[in-house]
């Protein structure tokens, strides 16, 4: 499946921040793109490589550790962040694909330079980070209402746009 460079640039920039820009072009060329299959459980928090994940197409689903469906990511979102951050205590989590899944695959080769050198690319990767963590407490904290963590989900973001 092909995505525009243009649809990557954007996403790219809504993930790592803008603080990305001077690298942007370095990091497209390097991204992997991904499809899993329907249903398919492909990611676990607390055995993944450092990586961030952005769904360009399909939806994602997040699981807690007991198994249960907290939020569906829709494409623009991403996941995985908190794999930068070993020495942050984030609540694990797994992801399944729904139907149509696209994904684009940042790995630690690529973002690890980038984050040292941009300070700011480093601060909003953890904000990111922080949110998903906010996200499943939510959702523990609700006993399980998943409709109050997908407002959240859709609030979030505003917040730390307005923190910037």
């Amino acid at each position: 499946m092909l995505v525009s460079r243009k649809i990557l640039e954007d996403q790219l920039i809504r993930t790592l921040g803008r603080g990305c820009l001077p690298e942007l072009s370095k990091i497209i060329n390097r991204v992997d793109l991904f499809e899993p299959e329907k249903g398919q459980l492909f990611w676990r928090s607390q055995n993944a490589e450092s990586t961030v994940c952005i769904v360009l197409q399909g939806k994602v689903r997040v699981i807690d550790r007991d198994n249960n469906l907290v939020i569906s990511l829709p494409p623009g979102t991403s996941f995985g962040e908190l794999t930068l951050f070993a020495d942050s205590d984030f609540q694990p989590y797994s992801i399944r694909a729904s139907s149509n899944t696209l994904l684009c695959y940042v790995n630690a080769e690529v973002l690890l330079p980038v984050i040292e050198q941009y300070s700011v690319v480093r601060e909003h990767l953890y904000s990111q980070a922080k949110l998903q963590d906010l996200l499943l407490l939510n959702y523990k904290n609700c006993h399980g209402d998943r409709r109050e963590t997908q407002s959240l989900l859709e609030v979030l973001p505003l917040l730390e746009n307005h923190q910037s």
